[in-house]
């Protein structure tokens, strides 16, 4: 019984980290401008140090970048 709570504890890690990395390639290019606009004119290894932050941390900026898209088009529609 312990090997597959273990067993499943590592898939449910294992999918968040893909999760993560998948999320971490559009935080890359994208995602970072849009939660920080001074982002634009950063280097690539400027982007590459948030990279493991951002695998870790993915559901969180994920939130944060829902609600600027959110307000953006609250913005937009008025």
């Amino acid at each position: 019984m312990s090997l597959f709570i273990i067993q499943t504890i590592l898939t449910v890690l294992g999918l968040y980290f893909l999760g993560g990395l998948a999320f971490a390639v559009y935080f890359f290019f994208k995602g970072s401008i849009v939660l920080d606009e001074q982002m634009k004119g950063a280097s690539w290894t400027m982007r590459l140090l948030l990279v493991p932050a951002s695998v870790a941390l993915w559901g969180i900026l994920m939130y944060r970048l829902k609600q600027k898209w959110n307000d953006r088009s609250i913005k937009e529609k008025t």
